[in-house]
C-alpha cells in the first residue's frame, strides 16, 4: 500500500497527470478558524496601564491576511484599512482616571472576523462613595440618612438654615397589629426637592402627619453638591443616630 498524501483540491485538479498513481481518495472539508493576537509594547497582554491622555501603540497580528481593523474605547469607535497579517494603530486613553475596555475587531481578507478585549486602566485619583457613622472636618458630605421623624425634622431645619440645597426622600413602612383593630397601617414614599423655606415647610407638614402614626422612618438627604464638613456640622451630628455617605479620593 502506498503512502497517504494530503493535497488541496485546487492542487489536485491541476495535476491530472498524477492521477494514474492514485489508488483512491476522498475529499475532506476543513474549516480554518481565523484569529488575532493583540500586543501592547510588543507583547500579548490582557490589560494596560497609562496616565490620563497618553497614547498607546496597539499591534494586531492575524492568522491570515487582514483587510480592516476596528477598535472602540470609551464609546469612540474607529476603523482602519489593513493589509498583510500585521497592523499597528495608536489610540489615546481617556483623560478621566478609571477602568475602560478597549475592543479590537479584525476583518480578514476572506471576510472572517475575530475580536479581542483589553482592559485599559487610566491612572489617577477617582471620587468614590464611602459609608460612615461619623464625619470629620474636611470630608466631602454627599448623603445623610435618619431613622426617626425627630432627626429628619432637625436635619431639614439645619440644611435649609445653612443654605444647602438637597433632595429629601422619605419612606415609611408601618404594619398594623391585627390584635388592635384601631392600630394604623401606613405605606408611604415621598420626594421633595428642597431649596428654601417653602419646600422645607411642605416636607415638615408631611413628617408631622407621619409622626401621628409612627416615629420610625427612613429619611435620606441627598445634597445636590457634595459639601465640605465643617466643625459646626461635626458638633451638630455628634451623638445622633445618623448614617453618612462621603466622597473620598482614591487611586483608581
Amino acid at each position: 500500500m502506498g503512502r497517504k498524501v494530503k493535497r488541496s483540491v485546487e492542487d489536485l485538479l491541476g495535476a491530472k497527470s498524477e492521477w494514474l498513481y492514485l489508488a483512491g481518495g476522498r475529499v475532506v472539508e476543513e474549516v480554518l478558524q481565523r484569529a488575532i493576537e493583540v500586543r501592547v509594547d510588543g507583547a500579548p497582554t490582557p490589560d494596560v496601564e497609562r496616565p490620563p491622555g497618553a497614547m498607546v501603540e496597539v499591534e494586531v497580528v492575524g492568522s491570515d491576511d487582514l483587510a480592516e481593523v476596528r477598535y472602540k474605547l470609551d464609546g469612540v469607535e474607529r476603523k482602519e484599512a489593513a493589509s498583510g497579517r500585521r497592523h499597528v494603530f495608536h489610540v489615546e486613553v481617556p483623560a478621566t482616571p478609571g477602568m475602560y475596555q478597549l475592543e479590537v475587531e479584525a476583518v480578514f481578507r476572506d471576510g472572517g472576523h475575530d475580536r479581542r478585549f483589553l482592559t485599559v486602566r487610566v491612572k489617577g485619583k477617582c471620587r468614590k462613595a464611602r459609608q460612615k457613622y461619623e464625619v470629620m472636618p474636611g470630608e466631602m458630605l454627599k448623603r445623610v440618612s435618619a431613622v426617626t421623624v425627630q432627626e429628619a425634622e432637625s436635619l431639614l431645619e439645619y440644611f435649609v438654615r445653612r443654605g444647602i440645597n438637597f433632595i429629601f426622600n422619605l419612606e415609611v413602612h408601618k404594619r398594623g397589629n391585627d390584635a388592635e383593630l384601631n392600630d394604623a397601617e401606613l405605606e408611604l414614599r415621598a420626594r421633595f426637592v428642597v431649596s428654601g423655606v417653602e419646600d422645607k415647610n411642605r416636607a415638615l407638614r408631611l413628617l408631622r402627619a407621619v409622626q401621628e402614626v409612627t416615629p420610625a422612618v427612613s429619611a435620606m438627604f441627598e445634597l445636590r453638591q457634595a459639601v465640605a464638613v465643617d466643625e459646626d456640622m461635626v458638633q451638630r451630628f455628634k451623638g445622633k443616630s445618623l448614617a453618612f455617605e462621603v466622597e473620598v479620593e482614591e487611586e483608581c
